[in-house]
């Protein structure tokens, strides 16, 4: 198993993308990331006016509070009876009252209900004013406080580690996909795959062989970048006096990362035995990679990243200080780490089988 696990350091090794992937992520995560480095706001600051669905602490701008957001659907139910009592529609406060009472006692989501005032009124578009921003424009003194409150609960480096593993996630999964497919694919030539079922080599080592020497070359890499990150990360809380913990970025990634690796590769195994080649994994792989990364609209019509069973990716998109772990991450986790370990097993019974 050994001498298979330096094999595959000796291919990574001698493949120019290997060198070009390390130098794009970190780059990338470099440069996504450096404007979450960020401490409170000065007290001279003037917090310019930004898109409240993309601005984020650092701009002087923080969530709603569920008050707010219930007094914002208020605020809209009362201008849409306005709009409904004007020249254009024309109907009287009686009726346009006992419109909007319905679409308040419907029960409907925000877009539903702009199609049932479409549909039945000839309103278009009323559901775009109930669709609250993800935040909001405050002060100085304000945004503060909210960050006060915020690292009183968990470390800088906490709610960082999670925007990092986020990115480095998917960062990661494209460049094993790119890159591992050049160590099954050349296994899976005709006379080589002939070859290794002649030899006197026990279908566990094989396996696994693959599996943890392409699982140490991808560790490898993330241990590198994540290096230094982590340095320029504690550097920065050390001189702005924030907390922090020189683990969190680890254990992230080993909760967000590490198990979606070893499911890539499982699957280039598998897909590899199964077929003989490793190219119908690229695809495979890649659609599994967008239906981890697909999204929904919500009942309030805003658009937002859920975790799907069997994900590969562990999405964290809310504002900085809003992100957080739950449950069922671990146990998504789990489920794939079992996932990975099924389809090597498979492959192996595949493999066995047809030794010659």
């Amino acid at each position: 198993m050994l001498a298979i696990i330096r094999q595959e350091w000796k291919g990574h090794l001698k493949n120019p993308l290997f060198y070009l992937g390390i130098i794009l992520v970190g780059w990338t995560m470099y440069s996504s990331l450096q404007g979450y480095l960020f401490t409170y706001l000065d007290e001279d600051m003037q917090i310019e006016e930004k898109s409240p669905y993309e601005a984020d602490v650092m701009d002087g701008y923080i969530p709603y509070t569920e008050e707010e957001i219930q007094k914002h659907y208020d605020e809209e139910f009362e201008s849409l009876k306005r709009e409904l009592t004007n020249v254009y529609f024309g109907y009287s406060e009686s009726e346009a009252e006992e419109i909007v009472t319905y679409l308040k006692e419907s029960g409907m989501t925000i877009k539903e209900m702009g199609e049932y005032m479409e549909e039945k009124y000839d309103f278009p578009n009323a559901e775009l004013g109930f669709i609250p921003p993800d935040t909001k424009k405050v002060t100085v003194a304000e945004a503060n406080e909210y960050m006060k409150q915020a690292l009183d609960e968990h470390t800088f480096t906490y709610y960082f580690s999670l925007k990092y593993a986020d990115l480095l996630t998917v960062e990661m999964l494209i460049f094993c996909i790119v890159l591992f497919v050049f160590s099954f694919m050349f296994e899976s030539k005709q006379d080589i795959y002939e070859l290794l079922h002649t030899k006197p080599l026990k279908s566990g080592a094989y396996v696994w062989g693959k599996v943890l020497g392409n699982m140490s070359v991808a560790v490898f890499v993330i241990i590198v970048i994540t290096a230094v990150m982590n340095i320029c990360v504690v550097q920065h809380c050390i001189k702005e006096n924030l907390p922090y913990s020189i683990w969190d970025m680890w254990m992230r990634l080993g909760l967000f990362l590490l198990p979606s690796l070893f499911v890539i590769i499982a699957t280039y195994f598998f897909v590899s035995v199964l077929f003989k080649n490793a190219i119908p994994a690229v695809p495979v792989l890649i659609l599994y990679m967008i239906y981890s990364n697909m999204g929904r609209v919500e009942a309030d019509g805003s658009f937002s990243y859920h975790l799907r069973p069997l994900s590969l990716c562990i999405r964290c998109p809310e504002v900085f200080f809003e992100n957080t772990i739950y449950d069922a991450m671990f146990i998504n986790q789990a489920a794939i780490i079992l996932l990975g370990i099924v389809l090597c097993l498979v492959a192996n019974k595949i493999w066995n089988r047809r030794r010659v």
